[in-house]
């Protein structure tokens, strides 16, 4: 149910009294009635039904979400929400936050808190409600902002009651429908309400939720779904993101308008079209940065090694900087611009270095995608900006090179966990066209480590490792090599899990190819390695390499189990043994295989060494929830066989 203004109930009750005005009248005492109520809602703790508290930290009372969309650029959405907080660790959803821009517009703030028999404590004053920049230092232009209120309880339970309302002047998206926004949270009620106009009917995708009530009503279709009495999800390790858990209804217009680009979201390719319109006339660059671009690759000939230096070349010039004024958060600055100033976002960045690539012939295509490490996938069937990142692709005649052009470090065709394996929109000539960025398997993603270990005759142990990371396992030291020299050093400690040892030297190369290459090299002194009891000395051959934690032992699991990311380790340790040593006990090899992935490991003893090799490979992918204890069989072996020991007996 909506909330007439002020001005619609007057020009209800002045018109004469028809049909259409009874009905009106019927409809405005229906508003009133339900406000009445909702203003008199029993907010009592104690209220609540006990299996809505079960592993919950805060209870949406009750949520009622309305959408009336006026025309392709104008709309209003108002939403009246009471959460009540049961715990500390319940705080975060206690806050009232709104953002705004220029082309959304705030009003009617409202906010009350209620004690835990639903007694009024504060009526929340417009003084109180701070108003700040959203954008945190990194992001140099937005006008984005964010009206906010905390409430620093002194008890709990307590319940923050806020309604608001915003008016649009010009659309992109509508606003979805995730009336589950987080774990540990229960819904008691909530209803999302959307009204069209007559003859433009919703474009929805309704995900693990029902199919909306209708109805008709003067000039406008009314759409309605409804959640109640939803008991609060646990977490659990290994668990799908929270959006394919829950129910939910995503919006999507097919007309829309946005500060003078009108475009239509009806299919990927019109999508294209529309991001065509906003990149238009923007990548021409100025005759003294052509004439640059084409002495960077002088004497090239290689395609793949030409993108390869002016990405690089493109690197050194420029910084990442967010840029969000109104259509410049869709919209790229001009290449030129990115050449003077040596900065952008990731649109203009990603149009800088496509107006590079034209320079030299070579046609490359603006992509957007949703990045970040636990990102949901865009929903291929539901054409809609489901993107929050640009990067750049160029076709060949193989495959493609993907760019990620905010990055001065990332290396050339390189995609981290960010933006790799997910379908992203590339935008060509004739429009958009959704495909999938590339993936990295086990194969690609490995750990491969020697170790050449002594031991003196105390049981002491010095070593050298060396050890590559390829694929995505690269930023592992990546990132450790651009700290400074103490940072370094503590991080090189933290890695590492081996008891009393200190770290004599290390050294870091990086090889920045299409699948990168780190190498580390260490030398460390261990402390009583072996342990010495009598003739007999006790260690593990496994030095470094080992599954130290088991999933947790639930009985029950209620999710998937999810792994997004595979890799391989292999491991070969050399270890030279004193003198009138010889082995006692050697530990059998072991072999395990499991549809989470596969273990080996196998010792050798021969003239005073001692060699110890162990593979373990784990597959990316989502598994049946059934299968969990199949996983915790899996690492429980694994991690036993990690700690076997061997038995060394002095001869003599």
């Amino acid at each position: 149910m909506y909330t007439l203004t002020k001005e619609k109930t007057y020009e209800v009750w002045l018109r004469p009294a028809d049909a259409s005005t009874r009905f009106r009248l019927l409809t405005l005492f229906s508003v009133f009635f339900s406000t009445a109520l909702y203003a008199a809602d029993d907010y009592r703790v104690s209220a609540i039904p006990v299996e809505l508290t079960q592993n919950a930290n805060a209870v949406v009372r009750n949520q009622q979400e309305t959408l009336i969309i006026h025309s392709i650029e104008q709309a209003t959405y108002q939403i009246s929400r009471a959460v009540t907080v049961l715990n500390k660790n319940g705080d975060h959803f206690g806050l009232f936050a709104v953002s705004y821009d220029p082309q959304r517009k705030v009003k009617n703030i409202g906010c009350v808190i209620y004690d835990a028999r639903g007694k009024e404590v504060k009526k929340v004053k417009n003084k109180d409600i701070k108003d700040e920049s959203a954008f945190s230092s990194y992001a140099i232009f937005g006008d984005n902002r964010v009206k906010y209120f905390d409430y620093d309880s002194p008890s709990y339970p307590y319940t923050i009651k806020y309604s608001y309302e915003i008016e649009y002047d010009g659309i992109l998206d509508y606003r979805d429908w995730y009336p589950v926004s987080n774990f540990n949270l229960s819904v008691e009620k909530s209803t999302f309400s959307v009204a069209t106009p007559a003859d433009s009917p919703l474009r929805y995708h309704a995900i693990q939720s029902s199919e909306p009530k209708t109805w008709q009503e003067e000039n406008q279709h009314w759409y309605q779904w409804e959640l109640t009495n939803h008991q609060a999800l646990s977490k659990e390790q290994l668990r799908p993101n929270l959006p394919s858990l829950v129910p939910k209804v995503l919006l999507a217009p097919n007309q829309f308008s946005y500060e003078e680009y009108t475009g239509d979201q009806s299919s990927w390719q019109k999508i294209g079209e529309w991001v065509n319109q906003l990149n238009e006339g923007r990548t021409e660059l100025p005759q003294t940065a052509q004439q640059e671009i084409k002495e960077q690759i002088a004497g090239l000939s290689d395609t793949t090694e030409i993108i390869r230096t002016l990405y690089e070349y493109m690197q050194s010039k420029t910084r990442y900087v967010s840029i969000q004024l109104g259509i410049g958060g869709y919209q790229p600055f001009e290449a030129a611009t990115v050449d003077r100033l040596g900065y952008g976002d990731c649109k203009a960045l990603s149009n800088y270095m496509k107006s590079i690539l034209a320079v030299v012939g070579i046609q490359s295509q603006y992509t957007l995608v949703n990045a970040g490490p636990y990102a949901h996938q865009v929903v291929a069937d539901f054409p809609s900006l489901q993107f929050n990142h640009a990067i750049l692709g160029v076709p060949l005649q193989r495959d493609t090179v993907w760019l990620e052009c905010t990055s001065q470090t990332n290396p050339f065709g390189y995609l981290s966990d960010f933006t790799n394996d997910r379908y992203v929109l590339m935008v060509n000539d004739q429009g958009g066209n959704l495909v999938k960025t590339s993936d990295y398997s086990a194969q690609h993603n490995r750990q491969v480590r020697t170790i050449a270990m002594r031991l003196d005759e105390a049981g002491n142990g010095s070593m050298v490792v060396n050890t590559t990371y390829s694929g995505q396992l690269y930023d592992r030291i990546a990132s450790i090599t651009r700290l400074n020299a103490t940072e370094q050093k503590q991080a090189v400690y933290e890695q590492i899990e081996v008891p009393n040892f200190r770290v004599k030297q290390f050294q870091y190369e990086l090889a920045k190819k299409r699948l990168p290459v780190a190498r580390e090299e260490m030398t460390i002194e261990l402390d009583h390695y072996a342990s010495v009891s009598g003739k007999r000395w006790f260690f593990s051959p496994n030095v470094m390499t080992r599954l130290e934690s088991l999933p947790a032992n639930t009985e029950e699991r209620a999710y998937p189990v999810v792994f997004r990311q595979a890799y391989t380790e292999i491991d070969t340790v050399v270890i030279e043994m004193p003198e009138n040593l010889y082995a006692e006990f050697t530990p059998e090899s072991t072999e395990i295989s499991s549809i989470f992935g596969d273990y080996y490991s196998e010792y050798q003893v021969d003239q005073g060494k001692i060699m110890y090799i162990r593979r373990f490979q784990r597959n990316k992918g989502n598994f049946p929830a059934e299968a969990y204890r199949e996983l915790l069989d899996f690492y429980k072996k694994a991690v036993k066989a990690d700690q076997q020991q061997m038995v060394l007996r002095r001869a003599t």
